[in-house]
């Protein structure tokens, strides 16, 4: 049954990867999946997708607090069971007086995972508050479900009614790899102890189809810590990235260093066959952009310490990640290029990094969420794995606080997808909208997987039209979150045959 209403002055819904400013309507100020005149959302999935949506709220300044909760699906199989994800986007008030200056794409969410029924408490503040709303489909007979989100404060409920359409196909796990690299020495500066933190971000990692590289090894983090709490992750990884001490790293200066680096790659590769951890799919991150490093004598050094590496243990890849250049290829396994200026070369792996400025699709601070979206699509189309390097790269202790995109008071966070919440170290990792975009990127592509296995000519159908070229091949894609849903809406349809 609808409520009043009255609870919320203005109340709308939107896709996953819609930016919602807070001063404002987002850029299109329309919604596929919204119907404003009803309260209805309408979405549709294969079994087991992950789908999500935005409740937009605000401003409620007379209320001191919302309650949010959810009903299980009903329709042909009822009651089906019904996981909901509510995440909260936490909004920095930069100053009362302008709300339009707090953050905007890109800050964290409280995470609360619910049981039907249940509820959590949102305090309003004068801003427009965006509640993140994630549900996976459930293995059910498909069909037409509903279930009903329901809003409350003080003595007024205000209800949203979702539609279901759970379509008959499994949505399989992506093979294609989006890889985002985390700072263990940004972890131990921001929450304290990396072992209290990082299994938190393990796991979201592995909720979303992300491969996290987990980088940045000291010498005061030891192996015993390493091996127990990694053990968990390292043998089913898809891409894993070796923990070199710094001080076996960089800089790299001296001849006799050479005997240095054979020796920690021979510990390396004997820890690793010791625990019984296979080597096919880890690596060694041995420089970063050497070409552009003052202290770095390019690409001598580079090649020298690829050629100590590979006498410690030849099993061990080497990565390096930096400008196309030939010269490298002699001492390389992978070269992850900056991604507008991919190359492909033969005899190696080739791979593509963003960083937080320019590369892909987008600079990825004040920019549409569509574009993250879009990061899996790429890697699909290209059939490269895509590396994002700075998924904690705070240089603050509170990256909330960094003052860094257009207009300067925006506190956008350099770019990174987690954010820490020191409230609580030992379940430390909080989403972004960035993340929630590229994890819908990566059902978008486990779905097109499968298209491309039973229509190629569809496949390539919808991929033209998403993505026309990108990478170094210039940039032509679609910047519509609603096209991009009616084209996966489209292989559902198909898969369902």
């Amino acid at each position: 049954m609808l409520g009043t209403f009255l609870l919320i002055a203005s109340l709308w819904c939107y896709g996953p990867s819609t930016r919602v400013p807070c001063d404002g309507l987002p850029e299109t100020g329309h919604s596929s999946i919204w119907n404003n005149t009803t309260k209805t959302v309408t979405l549709s999935g294969g079994k087991g997708e992950r789908l999500g949506f935005q409740i937009v709220i605000g401003p409620g300044v007379s209320y001191s607090n919302v309650r949010i909760a959810a009903t299980n699906l009903y329709g042909p199989q009822e009651p089906a069971p019904a996981n909901w994800d509510f995440l909260w986007e936490r909004r920095i008030l930069v100053d009362p007086q302008r709300p339009e200056v707090s953050s905007r794409l890109g800050v964290g969410l409280y995470r609360e995972r619910l049981e039907p029924f249940n509820s959590f408490v949102i305090p309003l503040s004068t801003m427009k508050e965006v509640i993140f709303i994630k549900l996976k489909v459930p293995h059910v007979v498909a069909g037409d479900y509903s279930a009903w989100i329901s809003l409350r404060a003080n003595d007024e409920v205000d209800t949203i009614r979702v539609n279901l359409k759970i379509r008959n196909f499994t949505v399989q796990e992506p093979s294609t790899i989006m890889m985002v690299g985390l700072s263990i020495p940004k972890l131990n500066a921001t929450v304290g102890p990396w072992q209290q933190t990082i299994t938190s971000y393990m796991q979201m990692a592995a909720d979303n189809d992300i491969t996290l590289l987990v980088n940045g090894w000291q010498e005061s983090l030891n192996w015993t810590d390493y091996r127990n709490i990694m053990g968990q992750w390292i043998p089913d990884a898809k891409r894993w990235v070796l923990p070199i001490p710094e001080s076996y790293r960089l800089p790299y200066v001296a001849s006799n260093d050479s005997l240095r680096v054979l020796e920690t790659f021979r510990i390396m590769g004997d820890r690793w066959r010791q625990s019984g951890w296979p080597l096919d799919h880890a690596f060694a991150w041995i420089y970063d952009e050497p070409s552009l490093r003052w202290w770095a004598a390019y690409p001598e050094e580079v090649l020298a310490y690829a050629q100590a590496a590979r006498a410690g243990n030849p099993q061990i890849r080497i990565l390096v990640t930096d400008d196309p250049d030939t010269n490298l290829l002699p001492g390389l396994d992978i070269l992850a290029s900056r991604s507008d200026h991919f190359c492909r070369f033969g005899g190696i792996e080739n791979w593509a990094y963003q960083s937080y400025d320019g590369g892909l699709p987008l600079h990825t601070i004040d920019s549409p969420g569509e574009n993250f979206r879009l990061w899996p699509w790429i890697s699909l189309k290209y059939g490269i794995p895509l590396f994002y390097w700075c998924g904690n790269f705070w240089y603050e202790p509170n990256p909330l606080l960094v003052a860094d995109g257009q207009p300067e008071q925006y506190r956008d966070g350099n770019g990174v997808l987690f954010w820490p919440d020191t409230s609580d170290p030992e379940n430390s990792a909080l989403s972004s909208l960035r993340l929630e975009a590229i994890s819908r990127g990566m059902q978008d592509v486990a779905i097109m997987e499968q298209l491309r296995q039973r229509s190629p000519l569809l496949y390539m159908s919808i991929m033209n039209r998403v993505v026309r070229s990108a990478l170094s091949d210039g940039s032509q894609w679609t910047t519509s979150g609603d096209s991009l849903d009616i084209w996966i809406e489209r292989a559902r349809q198909y898969l369902s045959q």
